[in-house]
């Protein structure tokens, strides 16, 4: 046999292109490898790269702060989940999102500059995961800025828990997971008329990176509802990007929790 003879796959396309992907699935480094393998699975496995960011900032000023995913509109399309940590202006927001229209997942952890941010998201037609400063609902939403959020199922708010947000969730129906993260405005009062809402609200996470855990936990005690929980000590940047790529993170955590109480109960 001539060993120069060219290699003919065993498997049909579609099983070896699975195997790739899994392969592919949240390991950077593995990902770099396979796409020198073959021209095929370059072609499978790229998009992966791109699949998950995470941003300490998005300033065009100069190239070396450049972010190639978001710039290439190739790249741009494959963007599913998106943090960003820095604060960032409107109109940069604007640009951003203008052309990664296919993001699901996004955390804007920095805030941000200059006018109200719910209206940047009306390009994101498959938004379902959104962390935002609390301050966004402080204001009563316009049909457009609700528009721009009716397919969320998931709502993580930090900073501030103000009370209008009660009201908004009865105008988010798909809304079912509600966390809090380090918010002032925080109280059982709060938390009440949140549970107590006409809406579809299946789980009300507190997240607590450190201190008060006994007074959380007396919290938790005191309300009436097994949808109530709090998580403490997590990492929640990283919980995030565990997330992002289908892992157990808080949501998935809590939820396990909720469904033992309910088992508890029968």
């Amino acid at each position: 046999m001539d060993s120069r003879a060219p290699l003919t796959p065993k498997l049909p396309r579609e099983i070896e292109r699975l195997i790739f992907e899994w392969a592919a699935w949240g390991d950077y480094d593995t990902t770099l490898k396979l796409l020198v393998v073959a021209r095929r699975v370059h072609f499978w496995v790229e998009r992966f790269l791109h699949r998950v960011l995470v941003l300490e900032h998005t300033s065009y000023a100069a190239p070396p702060t450049r972010t190639p995913s978001l710039e290439n509109p190739k790249h741009a399309q494959w963007l599913d989940c998106v943090a960003c940590i820095a604060r960032e202006d409107l109109c940069q927001w604007k640009t951003i999102l203008a052309s990664c229209k296919n993001i699901t997942d996004l955390a804007l952890w920095g805030g941000c500059n200059l006018g109200h941010p719910v209206s940047v998201f009306q390009p994101l037609e498959n938004l379902r995961r959104l962390s935002v400063d609390g301050a966004v609902f402080e204001d009563i939403l316009s049909p457009a800025d609700l528009a721009a959020l009716q397919r969320l199922t998931h709502l993580q708010i930090f900073g501030l828990c103000p009370p209008e947000l009660v009201g908004t969730l009865r105008r988010l129906p798909r809304v079912r997971y509600l966390s809090l993260l380090l918010c002032q405005g925080f109280s059982t009062g709060f938390v009440g008329r949140v549970l107590d809402a006409p809406s579809g609200l299946r789980l009300l996470v507190y997240l607590q990176t450190g201190g008060q855990t006994r007074a959380l936990d007396d919290v938790e005690a005191r309300i009436a509802d097994h949808r109530f929980v709090v998580i403490t000590g997590h990492d929640f940047r990283e919980d995030w990007v565990v997330g992002a790529w289908g892992g157990r993170d808080y949501w998935v955590l809590a939820e396990e929790i909720v469904q033992d109480r309910i088992r508890t109960r029968e």
